[in-house]
């Protein structure tokens, strides 16, 4: 195995051509995307080069729709396709477009500068610790298409004045609220 096709913190694998996991380098794009095993669909697994407070993320990438938001994909300190750490605690509000189905694990963990985010009617699953530690998230919108909301997914959002849980939501996971 080459060293450009060892797993990266948790990005699936870098450099590897068409390999299914591998992720897809930006040259001057703002997001790195990774094609999805076994579909013709992409998901975001993290930062580019972007410096801008306010992300929208695209409903297509290369022709394919996005469909997931990944694990870890605007976690506060991570490591990027090219190894460089980078920060997402100064992002103040992510967009994300009709067509996503889930966000992912820990994909907004601490980013702490996070006001506003809009879910589209397309998700149905936010993941464990997906918001986490998003301390100036004032006010959370889910919309009727979620079923399920993981364990400390809006943990330690301090700022929280109010959130309107759906009656399509069939499970929430322990300490989804708290803090």
């Amino acid at each position: 195995l080459c060293l450009a096709c060892m797993a990266t913190a948790g990005f699936g694998f870098v450099g590897c051509g068409e390999n299914q996991n591998s992720i897809i380098p930006p040259s001057n794009e703002s997001l790195y995307f990774q094609k999805i095993a076994d579909k013709e669909e992409y998901r975001v697994v993290g930062l580019g080069n972007v410096s801008d407070l306010d992300i929208v993320i695209p409903a297509t990438y290369k022709g394919l729709p996005v469909t997931e938001i990944g694990d870890n994909a605007f976690h506060e300190t991570q490591v990027n396709g090219d190894g460089r750490y980078f920060r997402t605690d100064y992002i103040t509000s992510v967009t994300i477009p009709d067509g996503v189905t889930s966000i992912g694990r820990d994909a907004f963990y601490e980013c702490s500068s996070l006001t506003e985010i809009v879910i589209p009617d397309s998700v149905t699953s936010i993941g464990g610790s997906a918001f986490s530690g998003c301390s100036s998230l004032m006010e959370i919108v889910i919309p009727d298409s979620v079923t399920s909301i993981g364990w400390s997914a809006y943990d330690g959002c301090s700022s929280l004045t109010g959130i309107v849980i759906p009656d399509s939501v069939t499970s929430i996971g322990g300490s989804a609220f708290s803090g």
